[in-house]
């Protein structure tokens, strides 16, 4: 089996003046999911085996930043997606217990940032 590899080709801003970036993503290994038609951030992880990738994919809903986790998996070649997250993909880490997601999110009302960790479900 090919292991993955992760490569992105740089879109740019997600918005103007955002540190936050859209990408395509260059996925090299045994299962490749068609993502042509959707935007990736330029972050991801692959797990210790290499057979088990990670890619945070773009989900705007009303002009408002959000996410979701793709777990692709080329063992079983499945793709399973965690539920939409409001914000933006700060990290992601895979440790014993599965995947962590720090958020960070513009609380309008309060007009300050937050910033969250999450550990991700996959249905």
């Amino acid at each position: 089996m090919i292991k993955y590899n992760i490569k992105y080709e740089a879109l740019g801003e997600i918005r103007m003046g955002s540190p936050y970036n859209g990408a395509n993503v260059i996925l090299d290994g045994e299962f490749i999911p068609d993502m042509s038609e959707l935007t990736f951030q330029d972050k991801g992880i692959v797990s210790n085996d290499g057979f088990t990738c990670y890619l945070i994919q773009w989900d705007m809903i009303d002009n408002n930043p959000g996410y979701k986790i793709w777990k692709i998996d080329a063992k079983d070649r499945k793709i399973s997606k965690s539920k939409h997250i409001d914000g933006c993909c700060d990290d992601i880490n895979l440790n014993d217990s599965g995947v962590t997601v720090k958020t960070w999110k513009w609380d309008s009302s309060k007009k300050c940032e937050n910033v969250s960790e999450t550990e991700i479900s996959f249905s």
